[in-house]
């Protein structure tokens, strides 16, 4: 009897939010643990299970898992980010990113 394997793609990748950094939660998976260690300021929970990086590192994290499927709170955190703020800079590079979240994430509702 034939077994299907898991398709990588199909894997939900959970990424919260919370005041001190970004939250990823995944299953064990090799390839994911890989991309993540390419992100600056990575770190590893072992007693929560999930691994955090900076917020400052969000446009990299969503370079490295470009094609993975998202399930995420972070359009409800970004949309509240840089508002007010004067410099032109940041505010496009939050449109840019919330625009990019917003093309992506699953599981918002």
């Amino acid at each position: 009897m034939e077994q299907k394997a898991n398709s990588i793609g199909e894997e939900m990748i959970k990424v919260e939010n919370s005041n001190e950094s970004i939250i990823v939660k995944f299953p064990y998976n090799p390839d994911y643990i890989a991309k993540i260690k390419t992100i600056k300021g990575y770190r590893w929970h072992p007693e929560e299970k999930h691994w955090s990086i900076p917020h400052s590192e969000l446009e990299k994290f969503l370079s490295v898992f470009d094609e993975e499927k998202l399930e995420s709170d972070l359009l409800v955190w970004f949309n509240n980010t840089g508002k007010g703020t004067r410099n032109k800079k940041i505010r496009q590079k939050n449109d840019k990113v919330a625009h990019s979240l917003q093309q992506r994430v699953s599981g918002i509702y």
